[in-house]
């Protein structure tokens, strides 16, 4: 089991302005240096449909205190949380704990997590970490790609769109048991292998 950091980390704040969901969203002031996570949530943890009565199974299980505990290691400073249902005070206290904003939409959050990565984009920020195998954000990856924004896909592999890995600068495989998971350059380079520690049980 990933435990969270227990130091205080200095981070800058990245919102203000109007309210966007559960959260507020402005020119997010965060130093273009600085490494964002947006992540889609409900990708993110999906199980698909049961084939049997056509719902949609429950959803996977997080560990969001090693999931944050893996982003942080990776650099992240701050970032968006996105879904389509309200978040629980208890889960928003504990993204909130970690420097995360939720954002509830209603409906498909997809166009609310382009809309928040283009904000850290327009801000200067050079390297994204998208929490997404979705194949609809392929278009905006490959967009930042041109614009030398480094984008990291993390995804479980069974959601992970081929489209968007090819598109992206690097991908990150998340364990279903926090196993490492090899960290994959696209240009030819060599992966590293490291340990994401990002999801550590899901539903059954």
């Amino acid at each position: 089991m990933i435990v969270a950091p227990t130091a205080k980390r200095s981070r800058p704040d990245l919102y203000s302005g109007k309210a966007i969901g559960e959260t507020k969203m402005s020119a997010m002031d965060i130093h273009p240096a600085a490494t964002a996570a947006v992540i889609d949530l409900d990708n993110l943890l999906h199980r698909g449909v049961d084939r049997l009565t056509g719902r949609s199974r429950p959803q996977a299980l997080l560990d969001i205190h090693g999931f944050c505990s893996a982003l942080w290691g990776r650099g992240v400073v701050r970032g968006t949380v996105c879904r389509n249902r309200q978040f629980s005070p208890e889960e928003k206290r504990q993204w909130s704990r970690f420097g995360f904003a939720t954002v509830t939409t209603g409906r498909n959050c997809d166009p609310d997590v382009i809309k928040i990565a283009r904000c850290f984009a327009q801000q200067g920020v050079k390297e994204i970490v998208l929490v997404s195998g979705d194949h609809g954000y392929s278009s905006m990856v490959k967009e930042f790609g041109t614009r030398n924004i480094f984008v990291e896909v993390w995804s479980r592999t069974e959601k992970l769109s081929q489209e968007l890995a090819r598109c992206a600068s690097s991908v990150r495989v998340c364990s279903a048991r926090s196993a490492p998971a090899s960290r994959k350059s696209l240009n030819g380079a060599s992966g590293r292998t490291s340990r994401a520690g990002a999801v550590s049980a899901w539903a059954n």
